[in-house]
């Protein structure tokens, strides 16, 4: 085995002067500081200063024209100077401004520590530049050949202290709360000056998982210790808060974050999707109707998950009656009328439709437009769609919006022969993975929706509503899915499901609905699902799908296939003349999902095939090594890599 080092050239180029929010605040705050200094000798504007600092700032021109960069992106003191303070009020303290967010992006507070032990393994790398290039408090320091963001050493007395015990109180208000922080250790001149800031910060979840709180956003920034949220918190959940000091001279960093905080008001179910609409219509080649339904998202307490949208076979009758009826309602609200409806009505209709057959898709919460196929010409169809969210309780569907579909003629010609049968599905059972003494026929194929990328992952919808088990009484189920097969190019396949016999290498999850979103797919793969109803022994229902490549995937945002495939590549060098080969990989990057799992990396499992061998070579690999060593090859064999957490496997 020969070692080459490959020499790196690494370009740094020009890059814009960025604020974070310390450094915005910090801009502020010498704004502030600079009127306090002008106002010294005034004992009647230095009274108002003391409680109206901020408002005053906004109605000064010369303070105001101050502010104006610090939240204001810009490549040069020049580019700054000519382009944001061409608008204001006083030039001169606009341009001070410039120079000064310069002056502290490029240098925050303290000293870099003392750089560890470099290791001979460590690659030379250019994280940063400048320190208003790391975040928060960090500074950009030399490591080696290296440029890394580091916690400062910072012994600055004219710094702030760093805020201790965040709280948060309701208040009698609904979706109001208080939050407060204590500031310990004040000197003298902390206490006596005005222009000191607190920057707010807060993160959440559906759950009181820290592991699955979004990433820290400012809410606001105030110069009193304590900030009223008045308007601005959503029932159903949970926040955790933490508080930055700031002062003219920087900022020691946020403090440690509040416990999760939760309103006692529960959050809703999603209201009724709007403007539920039809749009264009097409026939096939079969005479079937596609018909295109679109909607816009509903008022939500939570963000939206997916949307389920259901069609069942009506007819004109009752089509009719519904649209009259919804013509009354929207004209006696015009009026200021309560409806005059019989509820006796309103179940008989609701029963007639429950009695017909009913599909049913899953929608993901990026669209709000499917379509609805395999309609049946000089047909009328009942159309429903709600929304899904999750909650702290579990998952919460919304109301329905309804709308009916009339399709038309068939244009075909009256002599050709049409068979007419329901929608078809794509997914079918694999025979080999149902229990053998269970029923088939009691077994429903699962809706899987095609395969998207969202959210940094590629993840698919698998629904069983038209389940035996899928009913209003809450039932929790078993969903397992497991990787079969990898297309490695146009002519290699990579199998799966013969590496492992234990049956342990399913990925699981639990729900209550009759609706799974399963994640971290593999592009160019195909999976086996399978569905079961807990603490009983039944198969409720099963099905395969296969994800495209990662070039041919559905995706509302740009998705990295360079990257993503780098990510996941096992290398293998080999030795010929003593018939041996060594393999390194990469693990992939774990995350926590939208469904709450905290992945943990619990090994690798390696497998050696040979075509003439008909037990494979399986060797488990701790989460530490990155390597595997094979002798006494043959001529041909093939390795296979998974990596495995403690809910999945990635493929290599």
């Amino acid at each position: 085995m020969y070692l080459t080092w490959v020499p790196m050239v690494v370009t740094i180029i020009s890059k814009m002067v960025q604020a974070d929010e310390l450094l915005s605040a910090r801009c502020q705050a010498k704004c502030l500081h600079d009127l306090e200094m002008r106002a010294k000798d005034d004992n009647e504007l230095k009274r108002q200063l003391k409680h109206h600092i901020v408002n005053l700032c906004k109605d000064e021109a010369n303070c105001s024209s101050c502010a104006t960069p610090c939240r204001e992106a810009f490549i040069d003191i020049d580019n700054c100077q000519k382009k944001i303070c061409k608008d204001v009020r006083e030039q001169a303290g606009c341009e001070q401004s410039c120079e000064y967010l310069q002056r502290i992006y490029a240098e925050k507070p303290g000293v870099c520590p003392q750089p560890a032990k470099i290791a001979p393994s460590d690659e030379c790398s250019a994280l940063c530049r400048l320190d208003g290039d790391c975040p928060e408090a960090s500074k950009c320091c030399t490591v080696g050949c290296s440029r890394r963001c580091l916690g400062p050493r910072t012994q600055d007395p004219r710094l702030l202290p760093i805020p201790t015990r965040v709280s948060v109180q309701e208040r009698k208000r609904k979706r109001s709360a208080v939050v407060r922080w204590v500031m310990q250790q004040m000197r003298r001149h902390h206490t006596t000056s005005n222009a000191n800031l607190y920057v707010l910060q807060w993160r959440w979840s559906v759950r009181k998982d820290e592991s699955t709180m979004t990433d820290w956003q400012t809410i606001m920034v105030k110069n009193k210790m304590y900030a009223i949220m008045k308007h601005l918190l959503s029932p159903g959940r949970y926040y955790m808060f933490r508080v930055a000091a700031v002062n003219v001279h920087g900022s020691l960093g946020f403090s440690a974050s509040s416990p999760p905080f939760k309103l006692s008001k529960e959050a809703r179910a999603p209201g009724q999707p709007r403007g539920l609409s039809l749009g264009p219509s097409s026939e096939d080649a079969r005479g079937l109707w596609k018909q295109k339904v679109s909607w816009t998202p509903p008022l939500s307490d939570l963000p939206i998950k997916s949307y389920i949208l259901s069609w069942q076979k009506s007819s004109v009758e009752q089509a009719n009656a519904y649209e009259d009826l919804m013509r009354r309602k929207s004209e006696l609200e015009r009026q200021g009328k309560r409806s005059t409806t019989h509820d006796d009505d309103e179940v008989d209709s609701d029963e007639s439709f429950a009695a017909r057959e009913q599909l049913s898709t899953i929608v993901p919460s990026y669209e709000t437009s499917a379509y609805v196929e395999g309609l049946l010409p000089a047909s009328v169809y009942l159309v429903e769609v709600h929304a899904c969210v999750d909650s702290s309780d579990g998952e919460l569907h919304g109301e329905k919006a309804i709308v009916f579909i009339r399709t038309a003629q068939s244009s075909m010609n009256s002599s050709e022969e049409v068979s007419f049968s329901r929608v078809d599905v794509v997914t079918m059972p694999t025979s080999s993975e149902m229990p053998m003494h269970l029923d088939s026929s009691n077994v429903a194929l699962l809706e899987i929706k095609t395969p998207y990328y969202e959210g940094g992952d590629l993840k698919t919808a698998v629904s069983w509503l038209n389940a035996k088990h899928c009913s209003p009484i809450r039932t929790t189920f078993l969903v397992r899915w497991r990787l079969l097969e990898c297309q490695l190019n146009e002519n290699q396949k990579r199998t799966f499901y013969d590496l492992d016999t234990s049956g342990q290498d399913w990925a699981e999850m639990r729900v209550t609905e009759c609706v799974a979103i399963l994640e971290e797919l593999n592009f160019g793969c195909s999976y086996s699902v399978e569905v079961n109803r807990m603490n009983e022994n039944e198969l409720t229902a099963t099905g395969h799908f296969k994800t495209e490549s990662c070039e041919l995937t559905p995706s509302a945002e740009p998705i990295p296939c360079g990257q993503i495939q780098d990510a996941h590549a096992l290398w293998c060098s080999t030795d010929g003349i003593h018939m041996q080969a060594t393999c390194t990989w990469q693990a992939p990057r774990l995350r926590t999902t939208s469904t709450s799992r905290t992945h943990s990396l619990v090994g690798f499992r390696i497998a050696l095939t040979a075509p003439e061998e008909e037990l494979n070579n399986v060797t488990i690999i701790p989460p530490h090594r990155r390597d595997i060593h094979f002798t006494h090859l043959a001529r041909q064999h093939t390795v296979h890599g998974l990596c495995a957490s403690n809910h999945k496997y990635w493929s290599w």
